[in-house]
This record gives C-alpha cells, structure tokens and sequence, in this order.
C-alpha cells in the first residue's frame, strides 16, 4: 500500500493598485502557463482591491518554494513599477 499524499493549500491576497494588476497578471502569464513545478499549480487572479494567489501543491515544501517564488516575481514588478512611475 503507498502512503497517501498530503496536499497543501494557500490562498494570498495582495493589495494593488488598479492600474498595476493587470501588469502583473501579463507579466506572468508564461510562468502561469507552463508551470515552475509539476508539484503546484498556481492561479492568479484579479480582485477588487488587488490579485489573489491560490497555490495548491502536493506538500509542504512544494508550496512554500512556489509561494516564494511568485511573491519575489510579484515584489519585483512592483519595484520596477514604482521606478518607472517616479
């Protein structure tokens, strides 16, 4: 008998500014699409005050190297957002 695989779950709300969700939602479209790891699957969508990130991964460590992963992405465009605006 094999063990049973846990799932692990987290849902992220990020408050932004309108005019920069869509930025970010186009920005990573390509990791969206082709995945960074056949242990999650991430969406990421658009709310009113901002974007929710649901990740859903097959344990513990898969989720948090995802969840890393696009917080970084996300924080980066942010940044670089910021910068252009002045």
């Amino acid at each position: 008998m094999e063990p049973r695989r846990s799932q692990a779950e987290a849902k992220i709300h990020i408050d932004t500014p309108s005019d920069v969700v869509h930025i970010i939602i186009s920005s990573l479209q390509p990791e969206l699409e082709s995945g960074i790891s056949d242990r999650s699957k991430i969406v990421i969508e658009a709310s009113e005050t901002g974007i929710t990130v649901d990740v859903v991964a097959d344990d513990m460590v898969a989720l948090r190297a995802a969840v890393n992963s696009y917080l970084y992405w996300i924080q980066g465009i942010m940044d670089i957002g910021s910068r252009v605006r002045g």
